[in-house]
């Protein structure tokens, strides 16, 4: 679970903020990452999967993480998940230091993770009744999410009776149902087709639109990573490091043809020279 920062831990990355910004009206990130490495041993061999990373992320903020296969995206999703502990360094949400899973992050898998036994309602509803939540109470969130997704007349069916890309909404149901402050999202849409992920794509911008969640989304493809995102950071392996940053000036209603915009093209020339090198 998470715990409390300490004051002198909490100053060490809150006035990490522009030069010249006085601490008092610097407003601290939803997550701060703090010179992250992780370490993996075994019969007295070492791997350094990661190494010094640090980023920001702001309330309400989408952000993708990309990179080549190996480079650790993965990785550190999970030690933001609270799933793997840093070998060095820190992670905070919300001003608590990261010290294993909580209800205040929620994860999407590129595996669907649902339940075959249960219904999509009751796929979408699992988190709320473990968690006590009364059922007129859950009902209603479901409704919502059922309508968020576009999934009302599913909401009997089985897993084994949907598409990859119905599955994968459930999914996204499931975790928002729960309102949890962060949603972590790896590959989410890596194994669908072409046409299906740029459907998703698009649901999943109105989605975050709608509700305001921070995301933290990691992607091989760096077309998506360039169309959800507010920012991009852009990863190397050997060990993994982060080595750019870019802000995404794009208009935020957003839909595929963006994506044959000069702009477009040319920021994502820029990524995929980065990682190429």
């Amino acid at each position: 679970m998470a715990m409390a920062v300490k004051a002198e831990e909490v100053r060490d990355y809150e006035v990490c903020g522009p030069p010249g910004m006085e601490e008092e009206t610097y407003i601290p990130p939803k997550i701060a990452v703090r010179e992250v490495s992780k370490v993996y041993t075994s019969k007295n061999k070492s791997f350094t999967a990661l190494e010094n990373i640090s980023l920001e992320i702001r309330e309400n903020e989408f952000i993708s993480i990309v990179g080549p296969s190996g480079c650790g995206k993965s990785t550190l999703l999970k030690m933001l998940a609270g799933l793997e502990m840093p070998t060095q360094g820190k992670i905070w949400v919300e001003g608590d230091e990261v010290r294993g899973p909580g209800a205040d992050r929620g994860m999407v898998f590129q595996a669907y993770t649902l339940f075959p036994w249960l219904t999509v309602a009751d796929n979408i509803a699992f988190g709320l009744k473990l968690n006590g939540v009364p059922e007129t109470r859950r009902r209603e969130i479901v409704k919502k999410y059922l309508n968020l997704i576009g999934l009302e007349r599913f909401a009997n069916s089985y897993p084994k009776e949907l598409s990859g890309g119905m599955k994968q909404r459930v999914a996204i149901a499931r975790a928002l149902a729960n309102n949890p402050s962060v949603l972590l999202m790896d590959e989410p849409f890596g194994a669908l087709d072409p046409q299906t992920k740029a459907t998703m794509q698009e649901l999943l911008l109105d989605i975050w639109r709608q509700e305001r969640s921070t995301v933290v989304f990691i992607t091989h493809d760096i077309e998506e990573a360039i169309f959800l995102s507010q920012r991009v950071y852009v990863m190397q392996s050997g060990p993994g490091r982060i080595v750019a940053e870019f802000k995404i000036d794009l208009p935020e209603q957003r839909n595929n043809d963006i994506k044959d915009t000069k702009a477009f093209i040319n920021l994502k020339r820029k990524i995929v020279a980065l990682i190429k090198n």
